[in-house]
């Protein structure tokens, strides 16, 4: 949690206003870039932060991610129903953060081979 309270505060509040608008059951823009680049700890080639991009790409580049990214699917997959159940992503992030950190490791591990 030391990085999440390190982070500026503009940083939190957009995750926070995304977090808060998912829960509400709507689709903030640009933050799963962030949010992969976060946990990779590395740039990316291509810095794609629109709506069109999505749905031009659709399910196939989310399988495609799902394939080269195994530890992000799999710690969306054990820490999203914490994060959508909670009301503040804070208090979120502090149950799950042991699974993200986890996950974090384990993608830099299989990067490094």
């Amino acid at each position: 949690m030391h990085e999440w309270q390190q982070a500026h505060v503009n940083v939190r509040r957009s995750l926070e206003l995304a977090h808060g608008a998912l829960r509400a059951g709507g689709l903030p823009v640009g933050v799963a870039p962030a949010e992969m680049n976060a946990l990779a700890g590395i740039a990316t080639k291509t810095d794609c932060r629109c709506a069109r991009c999505g749905a031009r790409t659709g399910a196939p580049m989310i399988c495609r991610a799902r394939a080269r990214e195994p530890e992000t699917a799999e710690s969306l997959r054990s820490a999203g129903p914490a994060l959508f159940a909670s009301p503040g992503l804070e208090l979120a992030l502090e149950e799950v953060w042991p699974v993200l950190e986890a996950a974090a490791q384990a993608r830099a591990d299989r990067r490094r081979g």
